[in-house]
């Protein structure tokens, strides 16, 4: 995952959704990447924009953190940490 240096991390305290572009930011995915992972995650429509509630993610990534078949406390905690 790349790592972001302290001045490109989203300030996530007062959002409730991310664009598809920031919330693979916020998880260090390429928007490509994110895109692919997009029908597993709920999303909001508002007419042609795609909207990732910041709840959603975190559950995702709750659901998604695996790390040799087994559940990645540590990894999760770490994707987690900028989003709520």
């Amino acid at each position: 995952m790349p790592n972001l240096r302290h001045d490109d991390r989203l300030d996530l305290s007062n959002r409730l959704a991310l664009s598809i572009g920031e919330a693979a930011r916020a998880v260090g995915l390429s928007e490509n990447a994110f895109r692919k992972a997009l029908p597993d995650i709920e999303r909001v429509y508002v007419g042609k924009r795609v909207l990732i509630p910041v709840l959603s993610l975190q559950k995702w990534l709750r659901e998604s953190a695996c790390h040799d078949g087994t559940r990645d406390e540590t990894l999760l905690d770490e994707l987690t940490r900028n989003l709520g």
